[in-house]
């Protein structure tokens, strides 16, 4: 996949605040473990690699300080002991491709970025945690669709990501609901996570319909959409979030809104349209936001209506003619 440089500046700590370190180290390092995950390589110049650094001679000599030695040094102080055992454990494995220059790393393979430990003053673009990594990959899918590895996938090649974003929207409708009770509750967390799991003991959600087997791999996406947008009861509303939340799965599976096709769509129906477009395998493909039920009407090249799906893929209807497009 990418090419990440890590920079002198990224990786020395005492230009980081003390309330702000803790979380700037485990958060590059949850990075890192994901990049390194899915194949990006990491660099550093030479000279960076042998800089002496706040915490030791070279990058990174704090994984051979005890904890005790680590909290007297005076830029590690705010790190947590948890935090402290992560990445001596993880840093103790990780080597760096060293290159003499910027110039040699801009040969390496795209998409290329810098990166390193959160500053004050660290740029969106700066690849510091997995929010600016996760865009940096959207972004250059994006504009290189013929690099998305699908691996079968029909029209979601990012499902992973879809799931995260739709518990996120779980977590935030339990919230809502059971404000009182949670309210109430001593520990408001462990409450949470108590209505999630009474959520999925519908049958619904299970292998076989059966309570006593494991969830379905699309439990999460059956249960946003039977009780979350079943929630909301206007149609102004059930508009307004699905275009919110599609437009969040559309980007993340690196998907282009289709601005001239939606506007043209729309006079033609007398409706609102909002259609994403992505070429797999040389071809032009569509999702269409379905504001009646809060779902995807996926269409071919030509516009043919292919089905109704979830927010995930999971499939719910068949094609049918009049949900053609009109106008691709």
């Amino acid at each position: 996949m990418g090419s990440i440089l890590i920079t002198q500046e990224g990786v020395e700590t005492s230009t980081i605040q003390e309330s702000c370190r803790n979380e700037s180290i485990y958060n590059f390092d949850m990075m890192l473990d994901e990049a390194v995950r899915i194949g990006d390589r990491c660099f550093m110049l030479e000279e960076a690699y042998q800089h002496k650094y706040s915490y030791g001679d070279y990058f990174p000599a704090f994984v051979n300080l005890s904890w005790e030695e680590f909290c007297q040094n005076e830029s590690l102080r705010g790190v947590s002991q948890s935090t402290y055992n992560k990445i001596t454990n993880s840093f103790r494995n990780f080597y760096p491709k060293i290159v003499i220059s910027e110039e040699e790393f801009d040969k390496e393979r795209t998409p290329r970025g810098r990166g390193g430990f959160e500053h004050s003053d660290s740029s969106e673009d700066f690849l510091c945690k997995l929010k600016h990594w996760d865009r940096w990959h959207c972004n250059h899918l994006t504009a290189h669709p013929d690099e998305i590895q699908w691996n079968g996938a029909f029209f979601i090649p990012n499902v992973k990501k879809v799931y995260e974003i739709l518990k996120e929207e779980i977590l935030l409708y339990i919230r809502r609901k059971y404000e009182t009770r949670i309210g109430n509750a001593t520990n408001k967390e462990q409450e949470i996570n108590k209505i999630y799991e009474e959520l999925f003991k519908d049958k619904a959600y299970h292998v076989n319909e059966d309570i006593k087997e494991k969830l379905k791999s699309n439990a999460i996406a059956l249960l946003f959409h039977k009780v979350v947008m079943h929630s909301l009861k206007t149609h102004p509303d059930m508009t307004a979030y699905c275009k919110k939340i599609g437009k969040r799965v559309c980007e993340v599976n690196y998907y282009q809104y289709e601005k001239d096709l939606s506007s043209k769509e729309q006079q033609r129906c007398a409706s609102l349209r909002c259609i994403y477009g992505i070429i797999k395998n040389g071809e032009k493909q569509y999702i269409s936001l379905d504001f009646h039920k809060g779902m995807f009407e996926f269409h071919d090249f030509s516009g043919r209506h292919l089905g109704e799906f979830y927010f995930d893929g999971t499939w719910n209807k068949k094609g049918e003619e009049s949900h053609n497009l009109k106008t691709p």
